[in-house]
C-alpha cells in the first residue's frame, strides 16, 4: 500500500523510523526522506526563518504530489500544547512531574520561536478531499479528525505494530 506519512516538520527523524519499520508498504512522503530543509534547519534542526518563496512552492507541489500519490494518509497528532507562555529559560515545561522541551522555544532556552510551517493539516485536508483513507496516530486535534471516515489509533505501537495493523485492514 503507497503511505503519506503527515506529521509537524520537526518530527522529520520520528517518521524515518517509522517509515523503515512499515515493511511491505511503500512511504511516498518525499519530505520524510530530506530536501525540505533551509540552511538553518540543516545546521541547527529548527527553522527560524520561512523558506523563500521559489523553495516553499516547490515544496508544496512535491506534497501534493505525493498526497496524490498515496493510498493512505497516515497524520501524527501533536497533542495538547501545555498552556505555559515562559520556561524562564531553562527550554523545559514540565507536566506531571517530567519535563518536555518548551514549545515557545523549541527547547532552546532563548526569545526563538520556531515558524511552524502547518503544512500537515493541508495535506491531511488534501487526502480528506480526495477520498483517501486516513488514519490519525494520537488524539484528535481538529473536527476534521473526528470524521466516520478516520481511523484514530493512540500509538503506532511496538515495532509499529499497532500502526501496520491498521494499514492492513484498510481497505
Amino acid at each position: 500500500m503507497k503511505v503519506y506519512l503527515c506529521a509537524d516538520y520537526s518530527r522529520r527523524e520520528e517518521l524515518q523510523e517509522i517509515a523503515r519499520q512499515l515493511i511491505g508498504h511503500a512511504v511516498v512522503s518525499r519530505w520524510v526522506f530530506g530536501g525540505h530543509e533551509t540552511p538553518e534547519i540543516a545546521a541547527h534542526g529548527i527553522a527560524d526563518d520561512q523558506p523563500a518563496p521559489a523553495e516553499g512552492s516547490g515544496w508544496a507541489a512535491e506534497d501534493v504530489e505525493d498526497v496524490a500519490r498515496c493510498e493512505v494518509l497516515v497524520a501524527f497528532a501533536d497533542g495538547p500544547k501545555i498552556a505555559c507562555w515562559q520556561c524562564e529559560g531553562t527550554g523545559q515545561l514540565y507536566c506531571d512531574g517530567k519535563p518536555y522541551p518548551c514549545f515557545l522555544c523549541n527547547g532552546t532556552g532563548g526569545e526563538t520561536r520556531a515558524w511552524q510551517r502547518g503544512g500537515r493539516h493541508v495535506e491531511f485536508g488534501l487526502a480528506l478531499a480526495q477520498g483517501k483513507h486516513l488514519i490519525l496516530v494520537g488524539q484528535p486535534e481538529n473536527v476534521f479528525h473526528h470524521l466516520p471516515q478516520v481511523r484514530v489509533i493512540p500509538e503506532v505501537g511496538e515495532r509499529c505494530a499497532d500502526l501496520l495493523a491498521a494499514l492492513e485492514t484498510t481497505a
